[in-house]
């Protein structure tokens, strides 16, 4: 089965933006993220990846509500990873003397038990795959649940190397953008397993 979400507007996701993203407010997109959410929690879906069906379609603020949804669902911890190193929608500075220059990644709690993740710095040329990797092995334990945005990967190659770090994969559509023939061709292009 392949869920989709719809979200309205392309923009970089601002910490406002981000608050904003975790206030639910009992519309349909939030309700379907909840439904969402239940399924994985279900599952036992620990590390999601939002994979979009084309570049307009804006998935860091989809991935925040996600990760409320999940963290609503749960009561555990939930973040929300922008993975993106070369354009990220957000970014968070830190003490580069307090994080070691070779942690890409930089955390901001926006409630007691939902942390924005987001590149520090603009990585490196491929860094970005492994540097999930690693920022998802340290983490397990952290975050019952970790949703990470994939936007801004090329399709084939590093999606599919993403595929090794999830638990399952959701793609993400533009309501009234996406058609079904563009869903179903990019399907066709990942492995069943871990497609939700």
């Amino acid at each position: 089965m392949v869920y989709t979400a719809a979200v309205t507007r392309h923009a970089q996701l601002t910490a406002e933006e981000a608050r904003q993203a975790m206030q639910p407010d009992g519309s349909r997109a939030y309700v379907e993220l909840l439904q969402i959410a239940r399924a994985l929690h279900r599952e036992g879906r620990q590390v999601v990846g939002l994979w979009p069906a084309s570049p307009i379609v804006p998935v860091p603020p989809l991935a925040v509500r996600l990760a409320v949804a999940l963290q609503e669902v749960s009561g555990s911890v939930t973040a929300a990873v922008d993975g993106n190193l070369r354009w990220p929608a957000t970014s968070i500075a830190e003490d580069s003397a307090r994080v070691g220059e070779d942690i890409l990644f930089a955390t901001r709690w926006l409630s007691d038990a939902v942390a924005l993740v987001a590149p520090r710095r603009l990585g490196p040329a491929g860094a970005g795959i492994p540097q999930l990797r690693l920022f998802v092995r340290a983490n397990l334990e952290c975050y019952a649940y970790i949703v990470i945005d994939l936007s801004g990967y090329e399709r084939l190659g590093d999606h599919l190397d993403a595929l090794e770090i999830v638990d399952g994969m959701l793609l993400v559509a533009r309501a009234g953008v996406t058609t079904e023939d563009q869903l179903l061709r990019m399907v066709a292009q990942l492995p069943a397993e871990p497609l939700l």
